[in-house]
């Protein structure tokens, strides 16, 4: 059996890395007998301003000779409808359809019933979500569905440690979208950070403001982003990954001191497995420091991070915050056994 797993766009969006690489080892080590393929994704998915342009488009998927294809990821958008045809000609060729640690992207209506008129008329085979909602939502439009959490949290299954030496404790601060917070912390480096001793100044006010104006125009925001350059808070390092790191100019992503931007993911792994402190904006960098048991914060109010709940850590959101590991053993667990059989 061939089992295709859609990836790509990792560079725009390291996180995008998390997850799929996620899945790639859950599909590796379930079916160890068949052979499992890493296929490109569709490019106008990326590439979608210029959409009308597509008509010039190559599309390898067309000609993949697969048994099961895997998409992963916000994929319940409002962009599915440029996977219709697609969809269609799978079906045509008997290739079986898995939706894999997936959600919406806004949960508006308007997403919602687009969505559901779209899959009206494409079948997929199975669902398998990463939140609770986007599985309460959309179950009834599958002949399959489960209840199942991100791919991501498989993090420290698959990640090939970078030995690193010499650096001391350090923070790691992660904005790509909203102004990047104000921190003081109390106390010296040998307690554990937390709550009680560590001051984050933000404003929800502010995410909201900061997040309307990105819609109206995004690649304004270094302007709107008040810099703070310095390199630390008392005793502890600060590093600033960036998980966008592609269409962007140079100046904007490296306007930080200690800025870190690579394509591939294994270094930003490495720096939020031994970070005393990650507070973020990104959704996958709070999973990527939780699943090591490092204290974190998520700033955002993106719907998206949802997927939190669904491991018991909705708290991330309000506070530092941890994971009951022993929790997301479990889950990672049933995920595992539910998929063990199925394909």
């Amino acid at each position: 059996m061939r089992i295709g797993l859609t990836s790509g766009f990792k560079a725009t969006n390291i996180g995008n890395a998390f997850f799929m690489d996620g899945a790639k080892y859950i599909f590796n080590k379930l079916y160890l007998n068949n052979e499992i393929i890493e296929v490109g994704d569709l490019a106008v998915n990326l590439w979608r301003r210029g959409k009308k342009s597509f008509k010039n488009d190559f599309n390898l998927l067309n000609y993949l000779d697969l048994d099961l294809i895997v998409f992963t990821g916000p994929i319940l958008n409002d962009f599915i409808n440029c996977y219709y045809h697609f969809f269609q000609s799978l079906s045509k060729r008997k290739i079986k359809i898995l939706f894999f640690s997936v959600s919406g992207y806004s949960f508006s209506k308007e997403e919602i019933d687009n969505c559901k008129t779209f899959l009206r008329d494409v079948k997929i085979d199975c669902l398998v979500t990463r939140d609770s909602l986007t599985y309460e939502i959309y179950k009834d439009c599958f002949s399959e569905s489960y209840n199942g959490i991100c791919s991501s949290f498989f993090i420290p299954d698959y990640y090939s440690d970078i030995p690193v030496s010499n650096i001391q404790k350090y923070i790691t601060l992660v904005f790509d979208s909203l102004p990047e917070p104000l921190i003081s912390i109390y106390g010296n480096s040998k307690e554990i950070l937390s709550e009680k001793n560590v001051r984050i100044f933000t404003k929800h006010s502010e995410i909201k403001y900061i997040n309307k104006m990105l819609k109206v125009c995004e690649s304004f925001l270094p302007f709107l982003n008040k810099q703070n350059s310095y390199t630390n808070i008392n005793e502890f390092k600060i590093i600033r990954p960036t998980h966008n790191s592609t269409l962007r100019y140079s100046w904007e992503l490296y306007r930080r001191c200690n800025t870190y931007v690579s394509e591939i993911s294994q270094g930003y792994l490495t720096l939020y497995k031994n970070t005393s402190l990650n507070i973020t904006d990104r959704v996958h960098s709070a999973v990527a420091s939780l699943v090591w048991n490092r204290p974190t914060r998520l700033i955002t109010n993106s719907p998206r991070s949802i997927l939190f709940n669904r491991v018991r850590g909705e708290k991330v959101t309000e506070k530092i915050s941890t994971l009951d590991l022993n929790y997301l053993s479990e889950e990672k667990e049933k995920l595992m056994v539910y998929l063990k059989d199925k394909f």
